[in-house]
């Protein structure tokens, strides 16, 4: 049996069906924001491109009406 040291982790061996972590690249206290930053300026960065793609092609364009015929 596996005892816990006293930080209430085991002591450092790897049970069945456990994966050892590694420590991650970015702290989770700094990866959070920036995630929740990124998301925010793509949908600023998706609506900004939508205007401007709505705007590019120089608006309505006013047809004259031709006479209809059968």
């Amino acid at each position: 049996m596996d005892t816990l040291s006293s930080n209430g982790h085991s002591g450092g061996r790897v049970g069945p069906g456990q994966a050892e972590q590694r420590p991650s690249l970015v702290p989770p206290h700094i990866a959070w924001p920036l995630f929740i930053v990124l998301l925010l300026a793509m949908s600023v960065g998706a609506a900004l491109f939508t205007a401007y793609m709505a705007v590019s092609d120089g608006g309505v364009e006013l047809v004259e009406d031709a006479p209809f015929t059968h």
